[in-house]
């Protein structure tokens, strides 16, 4: 019995020893899902400084950024998660225009030769972060500013893509643009944006199977109403029935509590026969209520699917893979028959690089509440156990002050 013991014992250090413990992301995911930010943060800069053997090689210094941002964050160091997603923006900025002959070299190889610098959804994502970290320090200029940086992206994209690409614009996006337009004054700002919030709903539905929310349509027909833009109302009330909104003088005398829920892991790429594919991990969050201490209560609404568009948006871009593939194919062929170059003929593998510390999906829910000091309730059911897990938070409110609260579900 002693000596098998022992063999076991080996057995398991060989294992160990062999590069078969647990994966560095699969650690991330456990931290994250257990709300140990501080050590999910020591694994990332650990990991880090493992260099060229690790994942945050010098290829990857985007995916570093993201992931450094994003747990930032949920460690509530808005600040310093600010400070990362700038460092961020600025290499995407610098990979935006690709040289061509990194673009060689990947067709030589496999896309992993190429820096990551990102999907589209995830470079607007860098921006609507950046903007809930400001609010959630209750700097709605700084909030504001981002909302003007993602509307010029979100532009970008649509100009570049084209009007038949699957990610052109983001309802979420538009949200929290509109949502910082409106607690700056901005109305007519926030009209045109919860506007186009409510555009991009309509447009993802068939897409994403995400409909319009209840409440993104009262926003957008209360700010239309607010700035008197009659056609705007009109048309709404036409499209989508009768809806009656709180008018916006109630809400901009009262205060204002926004819930931020952050539900789940995120759908991530793995390598299946040589080509990339999103694979989701389900959802944690199945409703979440807001209330006061007067009894006056919300209810949340799904305001994104990043793992829904994340699977779709890879889908659209198969085609785009399969060219390159092809091409990249034939330049290995002949580069194999070619003394010198064959031996930068690498293997073909999938790119399955994505950023894995978004959550699967964004809930919000808003709340007016009277001025003054209040305790607010938050109420989350889970979608898998139908638990329901409460938080309370003590605010102080002043008139037409919103104040906006992330909870973290990413379990």
């Amino acid at each position: 019995m002693h000596k098998r013991f022992l063999l076991v014992v080996l057995a398991a250090v060989v294992f160990m020893a062999s590069g078969c413990a647990v994966p560095f992301h699969k650690k991330l995911d456990t931290h994250i899902a257990a709300a140990e930010y501080a050590e999910a943060e020591s694994l990332i800069e650990k990991e880090k400084k493992a260099g060229s053997m690790g994942v945050y090689g010098p290829k990857n210094e985007l995916l570093y950024l993201f992931d450094r941002g994003a747990v930032l964050q949920m460690e509530g160091n808005y600040g310093k998660s600010v400070t990362y997603f700038n460092t961020a923006e600025e290499l995407i900025d610098k990979l935006y225009t690709k040289s061509v002959l990194n673009e060689a070299g990947s067709f030589l190889s496999n896309d992993l030769a190429l820096n990551y610098d990102g999907e589209d959804f995830e470079h607007v994502m860098v921006h609507v972060l950046k903007a809930l970290n400001f609010m959630y320090e209750g700097n709605f200029r700084g909030a504001g500013v981002e909302a003007r940086k993602v509307n010029h992206k979100i532009n970008v994209i649509a100009d570049t893509m084209g009007k038949n690409a699957v990610y052109t614009d983001d309802p979420l996006a538009r949200y929290i643009s509109a949502l910082a337009y409106e607690a700056l004054g901005e109305n007519e700002s926030a009209r045109i944006d919860y506007k186009k919030s409510a555009e991009a709903y309509e447009k993802h539905a068939s897409v994403y199977k995400l409909d319009t929310p209840l409440r993104v349509k009262e926003d957008a027909l209360r700010l239309a109403a607010a700035v008197g833009h009659t056609g705007d109302v009109l048309m709404m009330r036409k499209k989508w029935g009768e809806i009656n909104p709180e008018p916006h003088r109630n809400i901009a005398q009262s205060g204002e509590v926004i819930l931020v829920v952050y539900d789940g892991l995120p759908a991530y790429k793995k390598d299946e026969r040589k080509w990339p594919k999103f694979v989701k991990r389900g959802v944690v969050v199945q409703s979440a209520h807001l209330s006061d201490d007067t009894g006056k209560s919300a209810a949340s609404f799904v305001a994104h699917d990043i793992s829904a568009l994340a699977v779709k948006n890879l889908e659209a871009k198969n085609a785009q893979i399969m060219m390159k593939k092809i091409g990249s194919t034939i330049v290995k062929q002949m580069a194999k028959n070619v003394p010198g170059l064959n031996l930068f003929v690498g293997e073909d593998k999938a790119d399955t690089r994505s950023w894995r510390t978004l959550p699967a999906r964004f809930h919000i829910a808003r709340l007016a509440a009277a001025p003054g000091k209040r305790v607010i309730t938050a109420e989350i059911k889970n979608t898998r156990t139908g638990a329901v897990d409460k938080y309370e938070f003590e605010v102080s409110l002043k008139r037409g002050e919103k104040k906006v609260i992330p909870v973290f579900k990413m379990m």
